[in-house]
Order: structure tokens, then sequence, then C-alpha cells
């Protein structure tokens, strides 16, 4: 899921937060020995004019 907002300053956030992995996921991550794969995403792509 994606969320899109603009802040105080009239930046665009985007936050991306992740579903609990399926089965074959888990498996691939834990070969990977990826510790936190529903970590959150948080990034400014811009400002509002």
């Amino acid at each position: 899921m994606t969320v899109t907002m603009t802040d105080e300053q009239n930046r665009v956030d985007h936050i991306r937060v992740s579903g609990k992995p399926e089965a074959e996921h888990r498996e691939i991550y834990r070969k990977l020995r990826i510790k936190d794969p529903l970590q959150r995403e948080h990034r400014i792509v811009d400002r509002r004019l």
C-alpha cells in the first residue's frame, strides 16, 4: 500500500508499507538473510507549487 500526502512544507511524501509476505516470499527472504522484509519506505518526491 502506498500513501501519498503533502506536508506543511508543501513536500509530496510517499509512504509505502508492504503487506504480509506469502510462504514463497518468506523462503526467499530467509535464503537472502533479509531480517525485516516489511520495512517501511518513506520518500519525499517533490514539492507542491
